[in-house]
């Protein structure tokens, strides 16, 4: 079974999706410092999903492609954490902005310069690959620390709902970049589906201002994830008790349906109530 056809496939989407963001932010009449970063993040976004789905098609591509995508990959997975890494400094206003851009751009420019030099006729004996996933996890693991020091620190409950927007924007950004360092394989193509997730949110943060309720998207989500689970579980006890009674009882198994259905319909109201107010109980810490 060829794999190809499917990597192709997933590429293209998320390039639409990359294409679809950048220029929805690109037609705003109204550019800020966080809108212009934006666009180069989804451009880069866009130029490393490229490189993924070629470094993944050794298939139908030649080596010297499918070998040069591989080392564009880190340079683009470098960049995409830099300029992260600036957005959040701007949105969560942190004085380290200008820290932060250079020491990113002079990493970003260093390994630009070492590509070029592997991609020429002498490779230099550096280990390429090690230096720059190390500096890869330096950059998420700063921006992840930053993003709970903002969420844990703020005392304004406006600060902390961006801290926790941005925060769970992150997880599909770093884990779509982090599959992307993966060897080739199945893991390394869901890469840029999934960071296109976290691009979506990302640019929706940045044309609004005022940030949906996280906290009670979160308490709203688990809430609904408890109760179908329970409501499940109810209707699934009810679906085996008629089959286990059917067995032994000698009436039919329609009356017998019939009677467990009505049964389950009289007290299903009023334990959804009760499951109702449990659940918020439950969930009002969170």
């Amino acid at each position: 079974m060829e794999v190809w056809p499917y990597v192709a496939g997933l590429g293209t989407v998320a390039g639409l999706g990359y294409l679809t963001l950048f220029f929805l932010l690109l037609l705003r009449r109204r550019k800020t410092r966080e809108g212009k970063l934006s666009l180069l993040y989804l451009g880069l976004s866009l130029l490393w999903g490229t490189a993924v789905v070629l470094a993944n098609l050794q298939a139908i591509l030649l080596p010297t492609v499918t070998e040069m995508a591989e080392h564009f990959i880190l340079l683009f997975a470098i960049g995409l954490a830099v300029t992260q890494l600036l957005l959040v400094c701007l949105f969560l206003e942190f004085r380290v902005l200008s820290v932060a851009a250079t020491a990113g751009g002079v990493w970003t420019a260093i390994l630009l310069l070492t590509i070029l030099q592997i991609l020429g006729p002498s490779p230099p004996p550096h280990p390429l690959v090690q230096i720059a996933q190390g500096g890869w996890v330096v950059l998420a693991g700063t921006l992840t620390g930053i993003l709970a020091t903002a969420l844990v620190r703020s005392r304004m409950a406006f600060h902390r709902n961006r801290a926790l927007y941005w925060l769970l924007t992150t997880v599909p950004l770093v884990g779509g970049q982090a599959l992307s360092l993966l060897p080739a394989g199945p893991l390394r193509v869901l890469g840029p589906p999934l960071h296109m997730i976290g691009g979506i949110l990302l640019a929706r943060g940045v044309i609004r201002y005022q940030l949906p309720n996280v906290k009670a998207r979160i308490r709203s989500r688990l809430r609904s994830i408890l109760l179908f689970a329970i409501t499940a579980i109810l209707l699934l006890g009810v679906v085996l008790g008629t089959e286990q009674l059917s067995d032994r009882m000698p009436s039919s198994h329609l009356s017998l349906v019939v009677v467990m259905a009505i049964a389950a319909a009289m007290i299903y109201l009023p334990l959804y109530q009760w499951l109702h107010k449990l659940v918020g109980r439950m969930l009002a810490g969170v």
